[in-house]
C-alpha cells in the first residue's frame, strides 16, 4: 500500500499466524514507524476482531485486524536558523556542541530558541515520523540543562533514536562532566550521593543499609 486511507481492514494469511501484532503491521502500514504503531495499538485505535489488544498479541489464523490511522497534530515549534557547532554528522546521527544557556526542548512558555528549532533547521527530517516531531524531540536522544555546555546526540530517523535511547536507558553510554570552581576543597575526589530530597520528604534509612553513589568526581587544581 502506498497510500492508506484513514480506516481499512487487514485479513492476515496463514503464513503470518504467530507473528506479533505490532510487527506485522510495520509490514503492511507504509510510512509508520514501529513505535508509532505501537502507540496506535495503546490507543486502541487498532482492533483485532473487534477488541482491543496489546502490541505483543500473537496473530492467530482467521484474526481480522481493523485499522484507525488517526493523525497526529503538527509540530509545536518552528524551524530557526541558528548556528549549529556539528562535532560529527553522517546519514544516520549527527553529535551537536549544545552552548550554555540554550534550552534543548521547546515548553511552556519557550518555543522558540532552542536547540530543537535549530535541528529542525539544519537537518532533513523526512525519515523521521511525525509523532516524533510532533513531540518535539527532533531525534534528541537526551539532554542537558540550559545551563551545561556539551554535546548531544541527535539521530536521523526512528530506528537509529530506538537504539540509541535503548542504550541509554541501559547506562551502556559513558557520560563525563567537567565543571569549574573557585577556592578550597578538603578533598580532590569523591562520590556524590545524589540530589537530596525536600526535607519533608526524607525516608528513614535502615541502619547499615548501603546507599549507591550516583557518580564519582575528581578534583584538579589549576
Amino acid at each position: 500500500m502506498n497510500e492508506e486511507p484513514s480506516s481499512f481492514i487487514l485479513n492476515p494469511t496463514s503464513d503470518e499466524t504467530g507473528m506479533r501484532l505490532d510487527a506485522y503491521l510495520a509490514e503492511h502500514v507504509d510510512g509508520w514507524s514501529r513505535s508509532r504503531l505501537q502507540r496506535l495499538v495503546e490507543n486502541e485505535d487498532v482492533l483485532v476482531n473487534d477488541r482491543a489488544v496489546k502490541s505483543s498479541y500473537k496473530l492467530r489464523d482467521g484474526d481480522v485486524v481493523e485499522v484507525d490511522l488517526v493523525e497526529v497534530p503538527v509540530a509545536r515549534f518552528e524551524p530557526e536558523n541558528i548556528p549549529l557547532d556539528i562535532i560529527f554528522e553522517d546519514d544516520d546521527l549527527a553529535v551537536i556542541n549544545k552552548p550554555a544557556g540554550m534550552i534543548v526542548h521547546p515548553g511552556a512558555g519557550v518555543q522558540s530558541g532552542t536547540l530543537a528549532n535549530a535541528i529542525a533547521f539544519h537537518f532533513d527530517l523526512s525519515e523521521q515520523s511525525v509523532e516524533a516531531q510532533a513531540r518535539g524531540r527532533v531525534g534528541i536522544v537526551h539532554r542537558l540543562d540550559k545551563d551545561t555546555s556539551g554535546l548531544i546526540v541527535v539521530a536521523k530517523n526512528d530506528e537509529v533514536h530506538e537504539a540509541l535511547s535503548e542504550q541509554f536507558r541501559k547506562r551502556l553510554v559513558f557520560k563525563s562532566y567537567i565543571a569549574l570552581g573557585h577556592g578550597p576543597t578538603e578533598q580532590n575526589s569523591g562520590k556524590d550521593r545524589g540530589r537530596d530530597r525536600p526535607q519533608h520528604a526524607q525516608p528513614s534509612a535502615d541502619e547499615g543499609r548501603r546507599h549507591r553513589p550516583q557518580c564519582r568526581h575528581n578534583l584538579e587544581s589549576a
